[in-house]
């Protein structure tokens, strides 16, 4: 059936929220587990509890609207949640290296959500949809302030990365000397036993 009014749109957006935010909600699961980095960590945890309150939103401005709440498929979060997935099967990333990754992934995901409330919200604006745009914007607030807090925090975090990943290098490093230099050892201690016979030939 063909949508004709702005008012089957907003519908169509909050599912699409929905369906999102449901997806992210367990996507972010994994992402906890993944971080190391203690105030990453916590804010994300953080940030988990107001997807649960989210999605709670979304329902509330389902009901708002006279509608049952339904999900719509969206196509965008699936596609950064398959391009995560594929990253961490197909490069086999390190710990440190994936937490690395997961910061542009966050922030994608967080972009993707600004723009899309971003368009509900001025939706349920022109309908006239008052409670609909209240919550929606309480629900956008939040994700802008996730979305700035990545970016502030992504310097930190990945010079903390970096530094670790160095430190791991180096004792990598220092642990493969150690190993040639007893194979030297071992070897110059043969070759004088080799010339020691020989000598006494």
């Amino acid at each position: 059936m063909a949508m004709d009014t702005t008012q089957d749109l907003l519908k169509h957006d909050l599912g699409d929220l929905l369906y999102a935010e449901k997806h992210i909600l367990k996507a972010l699961k994994k992402m906890i587990r993944q971080t190391k980095d203690a105030e990453m960590k916590e804010r994300l945890q953080e940030h988990h509890g107001e997807t649960e309150h989210h999605i709670e939103n979304l329902e509330k401005a389902f009901e708002a609207m006279g509608l049952k709440p339904k999900a719509q498929k969206c196509a965008a979060i699936l596609g950064i949640i398959e391009e995560k997935k594929e990253f961490e099967e197909e490069e086999n990333p390190t710990p440190m290296v994936l937490e690395s990754f997961n910061l542009g992934a966050g922030l994608r995901v967080e972009n993707y959500e600004i723009a899309a409330y971003k368009s509900a919200l001025a939706l349920a604006k022109s309908l006239a949809q008052r409670e609909v745009a209240d919550l929606l914007k309480a629900n956008l607030d939040q994700e802008v302030a996730m979305a700035r807090f990545i970016e502030g925090s992504s310097a930190r975090v990945l010079r903390d990365a970096q530094a670790a990943i160095r430190e791991e290098d180096s004792k990598s490093t220092s642990t493969g000397n150690g190993r040639k230099s007893a194979g030297a050892k071992k070897t110059g201690k043969s070759t004088k036993k080799s010339a020691s016979k020989a000598s006494s030939k």
